[in-house]
C-alpha cells in the first residue's frame, strides 16, 4: 500500500518557489503521484494570496487548503483559503499528521512569505527529488492515511456544497 507524504517549502521570493514549481511541471519522471499542491504568498496571520494550484493532482486545492488549514489554524478564520475547506479532509489531515508534524511543518511555514504545500502518494521505492532546491527550508512528512480514505473525505466534502 502507497503512503500518504506531505512536503512544505519555504521560499524568500515569488519567483524561487515559481521556479522549484515549474521544475516540478515539467518533471514527467517524477516518481511522486501528486494529490494537492498549491503555492501561497502568507503574512503573519493568513494567506494573502494562491498563486497557484496543481492541475496535475485531483484534488484541486482542497487538501492543500486542509493543510495549510492545519498547520496554521488562524488561516481558515481570514484570508484566501478562509471559508474554502471543507470539514472532511480538514479531519482527515488532522488526524494524519502528529503533533511533531505539525510543529515541524510550521516551522518551514513560518521561515518565508512563499511557502509551496504538497500531498502525495508514494510508493515504497522512492527516489530522491531535487524539489525544493531554491527553498530556505523544506520538511518532508508521512501522513498517516491512504489516497483512498482522502478521496472519499473530499468527495464527501463535495457532495455536501
Amino acid at each position: 500500500m502507497a503512503s500518504l507524504n506531505v512536503i512544505v517549502a519555504a521560499y524568500g521570493s515569488l519567483e524561487a518557489a515559481s521556479a522549484d514549481w515549474d521544475d516540478l511541471d515539467r518533471d514527467a519522471t517524477a516518481e511522486i503521484n501528486l494529490i494537492d499542491a498549491a503555492l501561497i504568498e502568507r503574512s503573519d496571520v493568513r494567506v494573502e494570496m494562491v498563486h497557484r494550484c496543481s492541475s496535475r493532482g485531483w484534488a484541486r486545492g482542497s487538501v492543500a487548503s486542509a493543510l495549510v488549514g492545519r498547520i496554521s489554524p488562524s488561516a481558515l478564520l481570514d484570508g484566501a483559503i478562509a471559508g474554502g475547506v471543507g470539514r472532511r479532509a480538514l479531519t482527515f489531515v488532522s488526524n494524519g499528521l502528529t503533533r511533531d508534524a505539525v510543529n515541524e511543518l510550521g516551522r518551514v511555514l513560518e521561515s518565508g512569505w512563499f511557502v509551496t504545500l504538497m500531498v502525495a502518494e508514494r510508493g515504497p521505492v522512492v527516489a530522491a527529488t531535487s524539489y525544493g532546491a531554491r527553498a530556505r527550508s523544506l520538511a518532508s512528512l508521512p501522513m498517516r492515511g491512504t489516497a483512498f480514505d482522502l478521496r472519499h473525505a473530499v468527495q464527501a466534502d463535495e457532495a455536501d456544497g
